[in-house]
């Protein structure tokens, strides 16, 4: 894959610095809703939640390739059936991997609402991941280059809302 400069500077948080130094928000990361500082957390943390989705989708994608574990059978994402599949994902679905991610990286900080909606979203995910590349070897390297940028970008989201006491646990509705 290409080689992608790393970034320059952190997020410019100039924003933020003026929430805090207004008062807006509250010690111990209490944030105001609506805020930058609300926008960018939850930003962050659904940024996160699609790198552990495809980073987990790259990992299973990479075992198959080196014969760690068995293709699966069925149908490709053609529709044609074949012992190789059209999934990098083997038996593993796309929806079973949306519900790792969502578990790992953003139910923590879902109130009932917002869990109950992720699991009425949960019936629109497709069972195949979708092929994003002419091969799998491709999309796979094209996930990983994406991740790579964005867990950098989101160190540094999560940096900047740390130093300014900016980092809300609380959940959501």
């Amino acid at each position: 894959p290409p080689a992608h400069p790393p970034l320059s500077s952190p997020p410019p948080p100039e924003l933020l610095e003026v929430e805090v130094a207004a008062g807006m928000h509250q010690p111990g990361g209490v944030l105001v809703d609506p805020s930058a500082a609300v926008g960018l957390l939850w930003a962050r943390r659904g940024l996160t939640f699609w790198v552990h989705i495809f980073r987990e989708l790259s990992r299973i994608g990479r075992q198959r390739q080196s014969g760690r574990i068995s293709p699966a059978e069925g149908p490709t994402p053609s529709g044609r059936s074949t012992p190789r599949g059209g999934s990098p994902t083997g038996d593993v679905s796309l929806k079973e991997l949306v519900e790792r991610g969502y578990a790992a990286t953003l139910q923590p900080f879902n109130g009932w609402l917002s869990q109950n909606s992720m699991s009425l979203a949960l019936r629109a995910v497709p069972q195949e991941f979708p092929r994003l590349a002419p091969t799998q070897l491709e999309m796979l390297e094209d996930l990983e280059a994406w991740c790579d940028v964005v867990e950098q970008l989101v160190g540094r989201m999560a940096a900047v809302q740390l130093e300014l006491d900016l980092e809300d646990r609380r959940k959501s509705i």
